[in-house]
């Protein structure tokens, strides 16, 4: 009896809610959480952000007890240690762990979400995991009872006591409301960044002329109209394994283009000439081409080109029409990449600041990197398209338009790659 007393009282006494020091359990199992319940007792003491907490169930039922409950966690829930079970269980919105990266997923985590009602159906499931896995490690979205919610992450380790038919867990809560608010940010950012980009591939499908990107002598990226030009079809012809010295109508005319594209890159500007190229059947065709780097500073990283055929230029106003619709296309290009930006920047202060908050080891450490670092590749790409939007136009004869050369090369460096 004496004994009996004193593990409750080194288990808070009064304050203890619990069964085990109660029942008729081993003394080796009382002693582990009495022991235990002290030493979270005084670590809960300290007002660290982890809410420890001790839980027991037995073996096949449906009912889990805490042997102890933090302080701040009872008051986090609105209500007694005795009651916290059942609060916690009626609060939980939904329950969601991360499994390890899939190389077949585009975003590489898996996040696997489980409702307030599907948690209900799979309880004894789930606990049956967290015993096979020794522990368990989840986000519990938390209704606070005030129209307001929490994120808690619950990291655990479990024991089963066979002798006493009991699995008990020791584990701690930590809000991660800010975090679990940053990523619903980051997804629905992405999801809008996602749809804006599918915009933008879309009226650089339609386009009526050809555009696409050099890197290497090869074509890295054409839209429909540039494959439909050339006579090429994307599923069987990749742009990539396309040799750009193909694409003109002998090998002398390709030699001159390419004088004429480092002459004009060596004078800090675009360049934009007629040329001949060649059809996949061998025709012929007189088209005119514009070509400049996106990155004015290293044009070598890769060049923009515009290719229009110009097979009936005789009809002047024909050729006029698609300059325009030329225009219309890249200035509608840069409004949406203008659009782009400015969510852009925000995902990626937001990624980098919880980086730098967030440790290394954090199950959500990865996935926040891999976010930050496909915004960076969407600016890259952004940067790209907005070097070819930000043209200068001059007054014309009969009012047209047209690209002053100049004024939209200003700041360029002869290339560091040919073409």
């Amino acid at each position: 009896m004496k004994r009996d007393r004193q593990l409750l009282e080194m288990a808070g006494g009064k304050a203890y809610c619990g069964r085990i020091l109660h029942g008729p359990y081993s003394r080796g199992l009382q002693e582990m959480i009495a022991g235990c319940i002290a030493r979270f007792d005084a670590f809960d003491r300290l007002g660290t952000p982890a809410l420890p907490y001790i839980c027991a169930w037995k073996e096949g039922s449906g009912i889990i007890w805490y042997e102890f409950v933090s302080r701040r966690l009872a008051r986090l829930l609105g209500c007694r240690r005795a009651e916290a079970a059942e609060t916690f269980r009626r609060r939980v919105l939904d329950r969601r762990i991360y499994r390890p990266p899939d190389p077949h997923l585009p975003t590489g985590v898996r996040q696997e979400i489980i409702n307030q009602r599907q948690l209900e159906a799979h309880r004894q499931g789930l606990r049956r995991e967290a015993r096979q896995q020794g522990g368990v490690e989840a986000v519990y979205k938390i209704d606070r009872g005030d129209g307001e919610f929490i994120w808690l992450k619950d990291q655990a380790r479990t024991e089963a006591f066979p002798g006493d038919g009991l699995f008990v867990s020791l584990g701690s809560l930590t809000t991660v409301s800010r975090e679990m608010e940053l990523e619903e940010e980051y997804r629905v950012t992405r999801d809008a960044l996602e749809h804006s980009n599918a915009t933008l591939n879309e009226i650089l499908s339609v386009s009526p002329v050809g555009i696409g990107m050099l890197s290497r002598m090869t074509v890295s990226w054409a839209n429909s109209c540039w494959y439909a030009m050339f006579g090429f079809e994307a599923e069987k012809d990749p742009a990539p394994s396309l040799d750009v010295q193909r694409l003109f109508a002998t090998p002398e005319e390709f030699e001159r283009v390419r004088r004429k594209i480092d002459r004009a890159f060596g004078e800090g500007r675009p360049a934009e000439l007629d040329a001949f190229f060649r059809r996949r059947d061998g025709r012929v065709f007189a088209g005119h081409i514009k070509i400049s780097p996106p990155d004015t500073a290293r044009p070598g990283r890769g060049l923009i080109f515009t290719v229009t055929d110009e097979t009936e230029r005789r009809r002047m106003e024909a050729e006029r029409t698609r300059r325009e619709k030329l225009q219309a296309v890249l200035e509608m290009a840069g409004a949406v990449c203008h659009e782009l930006n400015q969510p852009m920047t925000a995902i990626a202060g937001y990624g980098e600041i919880t980086l730098m908050k967030t440790p290394p080891d954090d199950p959500n450490y990865e996935k926040v990197a891999k976010i930050v670092e496909q915004i960076r590749r969407m600016g890259e790409i952004t940067k790209k398209l907005m070097k070819v939007t930000r043209y200068r136009t001059r007054h014309y004869v009969d009012g047209t338009r047209i690209i002053d050369i100049d004024e939209a090369a200003a700041g360029s460096v002869p290339g560091e790659e040919e073409p």
